[in-house]
């Protein structure tokens, strides 16, 4: 009898051992991701590729494009996460849609946090618009960065479609309803009206880099003629704030919060 409970004391002791092992392998893998999330603090967000709105619209051909509701939900993670102490958006876009980078800069403005646009190659277009909603933005020397201007220049086919025997047949209702076709040549009262949408827009534009970057309109409507800027252009000029890279990034985070800082991958 005194044999068989010590072989059973011996069986149960070791099953506690397991038991103990177990439970603080399972404790320690949860504990250590917290460690990990706590110790990264800076959000990098990145803007690469073309622009567009919707995450539909992205090719599959091209995984490098971007979407602005991908990268707005992701900045408004960072702004509801207590361990981040401030945003990146690190850009590489020709720009794109100046919806999406309306909707980008403006989620950015809105951040509590603080915010740097880092330019890396190119911050063009609608992708500079985006980078004006940060509170600081700062660019390779080597960066081509602005460019404001609109385009709605498209190709069209009619002489084409000529040469090849083909006839455009106009089936719609409403007079310009077929304006944008690329199988008809556009009037001039078309084309008046084209240029006075994209001419709101260019305005838009405008306005809206003059507020973020506190420059006048004549300035920036002196610049806006769909060229690109060398990034000592642009700092003389006041469209971006500091030419550097990722370490004036983290010098500039670690002023604003006080704290070492460790960039999320």
């Amino acid at each position: 009898m005194k044999i068989f409970i010590k072989q059973n004391w011996f069986k149960l002791c070791i099953l506690l051992i397991v038991f103990s092992i177990l439970s603080l392998l399972f404790i320690k893998i949860p504990n250590t991701e917290r460690e990990e999330k706590q110790d990264c603090n800076i959000a990098k967000i990145d803007l690469n590729g073309e622009l567009f709105v919707s995450e539909s619209e992205l090719s599959t051909d091209n995984t490098n494009d971007t979407a602005s509701e991908t990268i707005v939900q992701e900045i408004e993670r960072a702004k509801e996460d207590r361990h981040i102490k401030g945003i990146i958006l690190n850009v590489n876009s020709v720009g794109g849609s100046m919806v999406g980078g309306e909707q980008i800069m403006q989620a950015l403005k809105a951040s509590k946090k603080p915010t740097v646009a880092l330019i890396n190659e190119e911050g063009l277009s609608a992708s500079y618009f985006a980078s004006t909603g940060a509170n600081k933005i700062i660019a390779s020397k080597f960066s081509d960065v602005v460019d404001i201007g609109i385009t709605a220049s498209y190709v069209e086919n009619s002489q084409k479609d000529t040469q090849e025997g083909l006839t455009f047949v106009p089936l719609a209702t409403g007079k310009y309803k077929d304006m944008f076709n690329l199988d008809k040549p556009m009037t001039d009262e078309e084309k008046d009206i084209v240029m006075k949408h994209i001419k709101v827009a260019h305005d838009n534009f405008v306005a809206g880099v003059a507020e973020n970057r506190h420059l006048s309109l004549d300035t920036v409507k002196s610049f806006a003629i769909g060229l690109t800027m060398t990034a000592e252009d642009a700092f003389k000029n006041g469209f971006i704030d500091q030419i550097g890279g990722i370490q004036e990034v983290k010098d500039y985070f670690k002023k604003e919060t006080g704290k070492d800082i460790k960039i999320c991958k």
